[in-house]
Parts: structure tokens; C-alpha cells; sequence
């Protein structure tokens, strides 16, 4: 979508979004939208207290290497391509077990 373009959502509730872009995907472009309806028109309003943006879970694996270093990239069944963390919300720890055994 070009910055500036309109849309309209449709359903009601918590989508993901990504790039389609070049590389952007791989390099974590990418994020959730919470599309709402009015209380009146939700079932399940009464079913909880507040719906709030820190409600939302976002769960992604991190590479620690830009996608240009991957690209043209390695088959997903070729060794090396497991991530090195996983973020929730953008979050993570990270240990560099490899620095950390030459050490």
C-alpha cells in the first residue's frame, strides 16, 4: 500500500500485516492492526473489562543478520536457518552462546 492510500476495513478484530516489498518481510516489517466495532455491535463486549493496545501478542523469530546477507536465500531445510531469538512484542534476550564458549 503507498503512503497516503486509503482503505476500509473490514472485519471487525486483530489482523497481521507484512511487507511484500524487497526484503522488508524478512526484516521485520511487519505488525498487527486492530480493526474495532462499537461495544453495541459486540457480542462479546461483556465479556471483558477493557480491550486495550497492550493486549495484543505479536510473536516473531529474529535472525541477527539483515536479509541481504541470506538473500538470494538458503532453503528453509538447509542448516543454519533457525532463528537465534524469538520477540514477542519486538522483545527479546539474546545470549551469544558462541562468543560466550570462546571466551
Amino acid at each position: 500500500m503507498q503512503q497516503g492510500a486509503k482503505w476500509t476495513a473490514g472485519n471487525a478484530g486483530t489482523h497481521f500485516w507484512h511487507a511484500h516489498t524487497g526484503l522488508q518481510k524478512m526484516d521485520g516489517l511487519y505488525g498487527s492492526i486492530v480493526v474495532r466495532q462499537p461495544p453495541s455491535k459486540d457480542p462479546n463486549s461483556n465479556l471483558y473489562d477493557y480491550d486495550l493496545t497492550t493486549h495484543v501478542v505479536l510473536i516473531s523469530d529474529w535472525m541477527h543478520e539483515d536479509a541481504a546477507e541470506r538473500f538470494p536465500g538458503r532453503l528453509a531445510v538447509n542448516t543454519g536457518q533457525d532463528p537465534e531469538t524469538v520477540l514477542i512484542n519486538g522483545k527479546g534476550q539474546f545470549r551469544d552462546l558462541k562468543r560466550s564458549a570462546k571466551g
